[in-house]
């Protein structure tokens, strides 16, 4: 298992984005699709209704724009995209949609184009138990896996995959808690039961909170458009 600094690092080992066109599905925030227009790359990222504030926080530029729609029905020109990414996003696809949204992934994709989908893996001992504490995602994420390594009938070929981890601090989690749960009560409720958990973590570890690093497991997953050139 390779660990890695940040999601440029993984996309950058499986593709040069330098004058890629790259639709970021689930951008959230729309930092890592700002982060890709830097590199040099045409950004398009898309988000839910619900998760308006990517677009809100993050303002389009030339490089670099956002649009409301979903994975299953991409508001993209069929053909025109050099990769398709799903950082930690596509597991929050409704299970029953998941196929059409790899459907729509090689619709828009070009014949020489690539999806990454990056999902977080349940691992004990590692970042996992803590975010499981404000949602345990694991029948998702199976899910999620099921669908990738059944894309074939859909025109999309698994070359490769690969596990790596990020290093997560406890801020980095209060972050997360503060951005994505929204009543006041349930995150005092989720934070009171993290910082035990993290602070024994911790210490398993001879470490103390404040120096900790978990482990944020995750699977990335190439696939391409069968029968292309890869």
């Amino acid at each position: 298992m390779k660990r890695v600094a940040t999601d440029l690092e993984i996309i950058g080992e499986i593709m040069d984005v330098r004058g890629a066109t790259v639709l970021d599905v689930g951008c959230g925030n729309g930092r890592l699709a700002q982060s890709l227009a830097g590199q040099g790359a045409s950004v398009i990222g898309v988000e839910s209704p619900t998760l308006l504030f990517a677009l809100a926080q993050t303002p389009p530029s030339r490089a670099c724009s956002f649009a409301v729609c979903p994975g299953e029905a991409l508001c993209i020109r069929g053909g025109s995209i050099d990769l398709v990414l799903y950082m930690a996003s596509f597991h929050h696809v409704p299970p029953p949609l998941m196929r059409a949204a790899l459907a729509e992934a090689r619709v828009v994709l070009r014949e020489t184009g690539r999806l990454i989908v990056v999902e977080p893996v349940a691992e004990p001992g590692s970042y996992f138990e803590l975010v499981r504490l404000a949602e345990d995602e694991r029948d998702l994420q199976r899910a999620a896996a099921q669908a990738l390594h059944s894309a074939a009938d859909i025109g999309l070929c698994l070359l490769g995959e690969q596990l790596v981890y990020f290093e997560r601090s406890y801020d980095d989690y209060v972050g997360l808690v503060d951005a994505y749960v929204e009543a006041a009560e349930d995150r005092r409720r989720i934070l009171t039961a993290a910082h035990g958990l993290a602070s024994l973590l911790a210490a398993a570890e001879s470490h103390t909170l404040g120096s900790h690093r978990f482990r944020s497991i995750c699977r990335v997953s190439c696939l391409a458009v069968a029968g292309a050139e890869h």
